[in-house]
């Protein structure tokens, strides 16, 4: 009887759309730190040693473009939707379930954007022409850190570097995905 009662309970919950567990997301605003994050020209080094001399130059300056240290970086999450914005970079917003949307960036280049919650992990995907880069944004307590790699067939291995910021957090718990779930 009383399996019968707990099963019957959690069917309830599952067609209420209620979120039985819900994963935080980190979201706030944040102020890099750079005596804890990583050296990016270093990683861009290291990540280009073994490329040929010749496209050496060629690798590292498309890198440094697309690898720059921002100053701030602000995460908000509403209507099933989470806005990533770089210091006066244009706002990345994609939907919260990893949903593929275009993206613009400042210099006129066109990506395809993901954002998914993975545990209490942001992973947020660009995919270029040439590259793709994979940035993994965990909060603990008020210090974000973002976790990035970036993966070109013109690499001999992958770019990573960790960034570390500083700022006012807030956690914000999106629903589950799941078929049915209704969404704000």
């Amino acid at each position: 009887m009383r399996q019968l009662i707990i099963t019957s309970t959690f069917l309830l919950l599952i067609l209420s759309g209620a979120s039985i567990v819900g994963a935080q997301a980190p979201t706030g605003s944040f102020t890099v730190n750079r005596g804890k994050s990583d050296d990016i020209n270093a990683a861009i080094e290291q990540a280009i040693s073994q490329a040929n001399y010749v496209i050496r130059p060629i690798l590292r300056g498309r890198l440094r473009h697309t690898n720059p240290l921002h100053n701030t970086v602000s995460i908000s999450h509403t209507g099933g939707k989470f806005t990533i914005r770089f210091d006066i970079q244009p706002a990345m917003t994609s939907p919260d379930t990893g949903a593929q949307v275009k993206f613009t960036d400042l210099y006129q280049e066109t990506f395809e954007l993901s954002t998914q919650l993975n545990g209490s992990s942001l992973v947020q995907t660009l995919r270029g022409e040439d590259q793709t880069t994979i940035s993994t944004f965990r909060l603990s307590a008020n210090r974000l850190k973002i976790s990035v790699t970036v993966q070109s067939p013109s690499l001999p291995k992958p770019l990573t570097y960790a960034l570390v910021y500083d700022g006012t957090a807030q956690a914000a718990r999106p629903r589950a995905n799941r078929p049915g779930a209704k969404r704000n």
